[in-house]
């Protein structure tokens, strides 16, 4: 999974997508993933946690960034 990731990062930042669009595009995957999972209530955390704002994934790659 983080192999996928990080190419999709990769080819993102090549193909000239903002971070708002690969935010979105990873989401997207994120999603998909979660709905193949067989346990409901697994599915349903998945999708809430694929569902974070653009600010809140800013202020989440700030915070991991601090020393």
């Amino acid at each position: 999974m983080t192999r996928c990731a990080v190419l999709i990062f990769g080819l993102a930042l090549l193909a000239g997508c903002s971070p708002q669009q690969l935010l979105r595009q990873g989401q997207s995957w994120q999603q998909t993933e979660c709905r193949r999972l067989a346990d409901l209530a697994e599915q349903q955390r998945c999708l809430r946690s694929s569902a974070a704002g653009f600010e809140a994934y800013q202020a989440e790659a700030a915070k991991a960034r601090k020393p």
